[in-house]
């Protein structure tokens, strides 16, 4: 025993001389993994390896293309890996400062406090990594060498996160955070030479952010070739996935047979992208720790474990779990589209107007007491898909409907200042009562040049979007010396917007003319996020892979219209959903009391 605890002694005394010597064997690119140095960490009191999370050995290549994703089931150990890779990268690259971000506080607190912080205290190298000189706290933690690890979270905004400089981000249930703001969190990379990004998640809809990044992986399945009939099983549910769930563990689809997925391996569906952005789908059944034993781990089982035993139940309904709930955690699959605001047959039966042309909105304005131009500008979009987009919108004086007689994007290559002169244009021409738009970011810009142009103040209506108000849903705002404006509740407006289209109190151009902007309404679908307290947040997010700049705009002008005019729509008669007298009373007798 003394010479076993000598030996190990010895070993502990030359690791910092062999971190040294991995650091300068990182910087000059002749070593290919951190795998060698993971027993320097530690998990639950044993050193860490990655033989039971095989499928996880790509992160901790060093030579690794500028962005990853991974789409997982849950328990997978994806926060595991994450941070301990972190750590080690922290550990040997001088001066390396990394982002972590999730939707809430407590999911990054947990990330920072139960799996990076344990990784750090309780790895051989802990005195090599941190002293009390050092900042070690939930939402920063620093090394000796320099390297730095922020912690943030992002789920109505990510304006916290602005200010930071970092080399790599990683990104935690990617699947709760908007898409608009991934471009405001990349600029903390801007000024870096490596620009590292990882993406984990859970899939849920196939309109969700974590699905749009997968579109463009080179999305890799974990092949699994069957040792007696020598067929490679894809554990994906485009091909053997739902085969492969046997009665004992997972099964060869072919044969029958049980396959080990130990000896599986990465093939890329799109190989051409594998050195920019790799893409591995990580489904719960290709890891040990769901179908094996714990005592007899690498061996073929003969009896079902008993997660084994749970993830077939949770496929049969059961364990409160339904179809789309095991397609996403333990299947790590996205399922059907979410719920979306408006159908397509909801636009074609509100698209009843004029042609979606010039000349024929024009010869319509005087059947409106008011008339608004309402502009969605562009902010490029995180697929520079956003163009500016434009709407008139007007009160129709015998219907009391809100139509939108005319709508029209703007080129691409179209420069503020030729954007602000269209607009100013069409304020002309269609003897327009105010311009409503959205002057957050870049349509502050335009605004401005559009006063410089002539366009009085008292006809301008500056809208800024904010997220889960539990105030007005328009409420003006006026800072001391400046302009008022108006904060809108994004989520309510949107309902609000989509329950008149439906109840058919908005109407739009006649379809085919129109249908090219108007489908930019089905972009739009409800998202739901359950908080740790079990409460649910509604949301109403856009499909990333497509433009939303109509719907935007389309909502902005109605909200101004009707804010302005205290002539919101009423919904109830317009469905003819009214109690009568006779049933109100009927409902609730009037002068009873209830004990």
């Amino acid at each position: 025993m003394t010479h076993v605890a000598d030996e190990q002694l010895a070993a502990i005394e030359q690791l910092p001389e062999r971190l040294a010597a991995l650091a300068e064997c990182y910087s000059s690119g002749t070593v290919a993994s951190l795998i060698p140095i993971l027993p320097m960490l530690s998990l639950k009191g044993e050193p860490y390896s990655i033989v039971n999370y095989a499928p996880f050995e790509p992160l901790y290549r060093l030579q690794v293309p500028r962005r990853m994703y991974f789409k997982c089931g849950r328990q997978i150990a994806k926060s595991t890996n994450m941070s301990s890779q972190s750590v080690l990268q922290s550990a040997v690259v001088p001066h390396f400062a990394t982002l972590f971000v999730a939707p809430r506080f407590e999911q990054i607190r947990r990330i920072s406090s139960n799996y990076v912080r344990p990784f750090i205290e309780h790895s051989l190298i802990a005195q090599l990594l941190q002293n009390k000189s050092v900042v070690n706290g939930v939402l920063q933690r620093s090394f000796l060498n320099s390297s730095q690890m922020y912690f943030s979270y992002a789920f109505l905004d990510a304006e916290r996160i602005r200010g930071l400089s970092v080399d790599a981000t990683n990104y935690d249930e990617i699947q709760d955070i908007d898409t608009t703001f991934l471009p405001i969190i990349r600029e903390c990379m801007s000024a870096s030479n490596v620009g590292l990004e990882r993406y984990y998640g859970t899939p849920k809809t196939m309109d969700n952010t974590l699905e749009a990044l997968w579109d463009q992986s080179s999305q890799a399945e974990w092949f699994i070739r069957c040792a007696a009939c020598n067929y490679d099983n894809i554990p994906s549910i485009k091909h053997h996935l739902a085969k492969m769930i046997g009665q004992l563990g997972p099964v060869c689809a072919n044969c029958g047979r049980l396959v080990n997925p130990r000896l599986g391996r990465w093939v890329h569906t799109e190989p051409d992208r594998m050195m920019t952005d790799a893409g591995y789908h990580i489904p719960q059944i290709i890891m040990p720790m769901h179908y094996e034993d714990p005592a007899k781990p690498g061996q073929i089982p003969t009896e079902a474990s008993e997660k084994w035993v749970d993830l077939r139940r949770k496929m049969d309904g059961q364990l409160q779990y339904d179809a789309t709930k095991f397609s996403n955690e333990v299947l790590g699959e996205s399922s059907d589209i979410g719920v979306r605001l408006v159908t397509l047959t909801d636009i074609k039966n509100v698209s009843v107007l004029n042609k979606n042309e010039r000349r024929a909105a024009l010869d319509r304005i005087r059947e409106y007491r008011l008339r608004v131009l309402a502009v969605d500008w562009s902010g490029g979009g995180e697929d520079f898909i956003s163009t500016t987009t434009y709407c008139v919108i007007g009160l129709h004086i015998k219907t009391g409907k809100t139509d939108c007689i005319y709508t029209k994007r703007a080129s691409l290559a179209a420069s503020h200042q030729d954007e602000a002169k269209l607009v100013l244009d069409e304020f002309r021409a269609f003897q327009c009562h105010m311009l409503a738009h959205d002057a957050a970011g870049a349509g502050a810009i335009r605004e401005t040049l559009l006063i410089q142009a002539g366009l009085p103040l008292n006809k301008i209506m500056a809208c800024v979007y904010i997220r889960a108000s539990t105030k007005k849903m328009v409420e003006r705002h006026q800072q001391r010396g400046e302009r008022p404006y108006y904060q809108i509740d994004k989520a309510r407006s949107l309902v609000l917007q989509a329950s008149a289209i439906k109840a058919q109190t908005i109407r739009l151009p006649e379809y085919a003319s129109s249908k090219d902007l108007t489908s930019d309404l089905l972009a739009l679908y409800e998202d739901t996020y359950e908080t740790p307290g079990g409460s649910d947040v509604f949301l109403v997010r856009r499909n990333p892979k497509l433009t939303d700049d109509f719907a935007q705009a389309l909502n902005i002008g109605c909200i101004a219209a009707w804010h302005v005019t205290n002539s919101y729509p009423d919904l109830s008669r317009a469905m003819a959903i009214k109690l009568t007298p006779a049933q109100s009373n009927f409902a609730a007798p009037p002068n009873v009391t209830y004990d």
